[in-house]
């Protein structure tokens, strides 16, 4: 009889670690996917208008004020980081949108 206990516990707890191992999976899955994205035209809705030197999460850009086309470092980078404004006057400022 002892020995059936024991295969019972084991299975229990052999499962149990299954299951936390799964839950911690998931829930770091889901603050992975909770994490804001970035692209090439992120900067597009995050810089203001006024500023005319930003990083863009991945190259240096130029461009004359209020306009919707600037001029670029090209970088190549699989992940963009938030953009933000370079102007001294507009300090390193974002605008969410």
């Amino acid at each position: 009889m002892p020995i059936q206990i024991n295969i019972v516990a084991n299975v229990f707890f052999s499962l149990s670690r299954v299951i936390l191992i799964i839950s911690f999976l998931l829930a770091l899955n889901a603050c992975a996917s909770t994490q804001k994205q970035y692209d090439q035209d992120s900067w597009k809705t995050m810089i203001p208008d006024s500023c005319e030197s930003f990083f863009d999460g991945c190259n240096n850009c130029q461009r004359s004020p209020g306009s919707e086309v600037a001029a670029c470092t090209r970088m190549a980078c699989e992940i963009y980081t938030k953009p933000f404004c370079r102007d001294k006057a507009n300090g390193p400022s974002i605008i969410k949108r």
